[in-house]
């Protein structure tokens, strides 16, 4: 007799079965068991969520403690109900140039996302491979330089001909990073505002009213190399616009030859074609 009537034996402890009447020969027969132990009603609002018909644009929040196979699960039946549905298109994201903060989107069938996005890099690495080459080349380095040499003539001779005005009056153009300096000349050489002010009056009233006459034409010389200058800039502006525009425009048409037949992209090939030209370096 045990002397405890709940205690065991070890006999008793042990279960045995007979392996013949297992239906497998090994468990890789058995199919994989896909629910979910104790989360019935989670899986119920999965399904449920998965299985709305429509374009609503609902969205589904699961939360749950770390580690408890939340990702699994949710991997695990997205994919059952993927492989009965078709394949979604591909929602490219593209830079709007207006707008910034609001980016752009464009639709395309499923997996051309992803050679749209290959179109959009190499277009990329070319402009920026062959913009420098094309701009350090012997063709436009001398085109620019001709116009900078045609500025500078004409601001010479402009020059020279403030310089012989002056002269002619009595005076010296003398030209500083801060400015250009009118000197008048008296008896050959140049004298300063407190020696004039030490000559006779008439002397003095001439000699002002002649650097006051001078400066005037001074000013008017400014004026002159100012808007050549903005000329000369806007002529390699124009030089540039029209060496980048040559150099990319292939590539530019081949893009909108390939992709034709959406609206979208070829409008966001114009913008940047247009942006490139507005703002490369």
């Amino acid at each position: 007799m045990k002397a405890n009537k709940w205690e065991l034996s070890p006999t008793e402890l042990c279960i045995t079965f007979d392996p013949q009447k297992l239906p497998f020969e090994t468990t890789a027969e058995l199919p994989s068991e896909e629910g979910v132990i104790g989360q019935e009603r989670a899986v119920r609002a999965m399904d449920f969520g998965l299985h709305i018909g429509g374009d609503q644009g609902y969205n589904i929040y699961v939360s749950g403690v770390p580690g408890t196979g939340k990702n699994s699960i949710i991997k695990s039946m997205i994919k059952r109900v993927a492989e009965y549905q078709p394949t979604p298109g591909d929602w490219c994201y593209v830079n709007n140039f207006q707008n910034p903060d609001r980016p752009g989107v464009i639709y395309l069938p499923a997996g051309k996302g992803r050679e749209f996005q290959r179109d959009m890099s190499k277009l990329i690495a070319f402009l920026k491979e062959n913009f420098p080459r094309v701009f350090q080349s012997k063709e436009y380095q001398e085109e620019r330089r001709n116009i900078e040499e045609s500025f500078a003539r004409e601001r010479e001779a402009l020059s020279n001909e403030l310089d012989s005005h002056a002269k002619k009056e009595g005076f010296m153009i003398e030209s500083s990073p801060l400015g250009i300096s009118v000197i008048p000349f008296y008896k050959g050489k140049p004298i300063q505002s407190d020696q004039i002010d030490t000559l006779g009056p008439e002397l003095r009233e001439e000699i002002l009213r002649k650097e006051k006459e001078v400066h005037e034409h001074v000013h008017v010389y400014v004026q002159k190399v100012r808007e050549m200058r903005e000329e000369m800039e806007r002529k390699i502006e124009m030089l540039n616009n029209r060496v980048a525009r040559f150099s990319s425009e292939h590539s530019f048409e081949t893009l909108r030859e390939k992709h034709k037949t959406n609206q979208k992209i070829l409008e966001y090939i114009q913008a940047i074609q247009q942006d490139v030209l507005e703002n490369f370096k």
